[in-house]
């Protein structure tokens, strides 16, 4: 795994501080709660997402706040548009090409099916929008299972919506199969991971040591499955899982 694939996101303790001692990039949070979108926000939440990508390789994290790109009620669909817009327009300001969205899954809200056809409406508008040369990857929350969201990715079948699989997400939600197996489902559609580990009972964004997920194992089949894909290091607390992730870069796993 090369170093250049590795990022931490920027609301894990010390983030800025191992990204520069390990050089690695860092997932830019500023956006996730969407007010920061607002008019009155924008300005100065741009300005300190400029200074943070100052020298370094960046993708941005998108707002996910009450936004449900699967709705069935178009105005809800239309406040999600609105948003991931706003935040496509800050990452072409940034010279960043990659950005990170959620999925929208509630469960027991919606039928898979309609999640599916609401959600290949969406996507498929929204990578036409962003433009060329820019890749959203879309991240799974609540999803127990990795089928809809191939099913998804495969009906837009457009190369720039990619997956991002949260495997500490999958690991706490799951209901079938094991995150190995979530990878080699999606194989190539994966375009990016999110890394964290837990007990498989709640989603603690622990260490990527520190839990039930075997993440040598996981690392290895993603180099397999999908060697494209980049990573973001998501634990809450970053020195001890950035540090891990440096050994294995350095080892090449």
């Amino acid at each position: 795994m090369e170093k250049d694939k590795i990022y931490i996101a920027t609301f894990s303790e010390g983030a800025e501080e191992a990204a520069e001692r390990y050089g690695f990039g860092l997932e830019l949070d500023h956006l996730c709660i969407s007010e920061n979108l607002n008019e009155e926000n924008r300005e100065k939440i741009t300005e300190e997402m400029t200074k943070a990508a100052a020298g370094r390789r960046i993708i941005v994290h998108g707002p996910f706040t009450e936004l449900i790109p699967c709705a069935i009620d178009e105005r809800a669909r239309e406040l999600a548009m609105k948003r991931h817009m706003e935040s496509v327009e800050i990452c072409r300001k940034l010279g960043v090409r990659k950005l990170i969205l959620h999925s929208g899954w509630i469960p027991s809200m919606y039928f898979p099916s309609w999640q599916v056809e609401r959600s290949v409406e969406y996507w498929k508008e929204l990578v036409v929008k962003a433009g060329k040369d820019f890749t959203i990857c879309v991240e799974n929350v609540f999803e127990p299972e990795p089928d809809t969201l191939i099913e998804i990715i495969d009906r837009v079948g457009d190369p720039r919506l990619k997956i991002c699989l949260d495997v500490g997400h999958a690991n706490a939600v799951k209901t079938t199969g094991i995150v190995e197996e979530w990878i080699e489902k999606m194989g190539e559609r994966i375009g990016h991971f999110h890394l964290h580990n837990n007990d498989s009972g709640s989603d603690s964004h622990g260490e990527l040591t520190d839990g039930a997920l075997d993440m040598e194992k996981i690392l290895r089949l993603a180099e397999k499955c999908c060697p494209d894909a980049t990573y973001t290091i998501e634990s809450r607390t970053c020195e001890k899982s950035a540090a891990w992730m440096a050994a294995r870069a350095k080892q090449n796993i």
